[in-house]
């Protein structure tokens, strides 16, 4: 039986926003017919990736992102080609609907538009909430708070302190992929909006000091827009 041999092929072309201008803070991502993934970050308006396939022909979808905007092109499907594939210009016109952004000690902003889940646990006592994202565009990969909600805040809306992880008492942590430790921990949680059913949304930002778990201290601030999933 004779194997298929990969061949190397290219992807690329244009990245702008809906007004034309050159994303300059963003990135493309999308797959291979068979889930290959493929990602690339966009800083001048332009993207190149390089892919390997057996299949010249093989379907892909690409979707690009350009984080200064909250927007996104949506999904888009080609035909890969080889040796280059040139999908034209994409542009981004589709606002984002939920995102979480933060930033560590005022530098870069890292951003999770997608890959995001919200778990609202109701039958629990008291009650939880659970934010995840997950992001194939840079090495800052997870995001996860967890908190256990205060029944005497209105709709469970208000400020909350930082919580050890196996802590009961009501309080946000964030200490599980952002290396956080809660040593000098003085980060704030202000809950201003909890949607009331499933698909509305729940918004949450945060900020303050602590140390990671080496002991260095650090700043965060971030903002939390999310759907509930249940």
């Amino acid at each position: 039986v004779r194997s298929r041999r990969q061949r190397q092929m290219c992807i690329r072309d244009s990245f702008n926003t809906c007004d034309g201008n050159a994303v300059t803070n963003g990135y493309v991502e999308g797959s291979i017919g068979n889930g290959i993934p493929f990602y690339s970050l966009v800083t001048d308006g332009t993207y190149e990736i390089n892919v390997l396939s057996c299949n010249e022909n093989a379907s892909i979808s690409i979707t690009g992102y350009d984080y200064e905007n909250l927007q996104s092109t949506g999904e888009i499907n080609y035909t890969l080609t080889s040796p280059e594939t040139n999908l034209g210009s994409l542009a981004t016109c589709d606002t984002i609907e939920e995102f979480i952004q933060y930033s560590i000690d005022n530098g870069e902003t890292l951003y999770f538009f997608e890959n995001i889940d919200v778990n609202f646990g109701s039958n629990e006592t008291p009650p939880t909430l659970t934010v995840y994202g997950s992001n194939n565009s840079d090495t800052q990969g997870c995001f996860y708070l967890y908190g256990v909600l205060d029944t005497t805040f209105s709709n469970y809306e208000g400020v909350y302190n930082n919580v050890d992880w196996n802590s009961t008492s009501t309080g946000f942590t964030l200490n599980e992929c952002q290396d956080i430790s809660n040593t000098n921990n003085l980060i704030e949680y202000n809950l201003s909006s909890f949607g009331s059913a499933t698909g509305e949304y729940i918004d949450l930002n945060f900020g303050g000091a602590y140390e990671d778990s080496q002991g260095v201290a650090h700043t965060i601030t971030g903002v939390i827009h999310v759907k509930r999933d249940n």
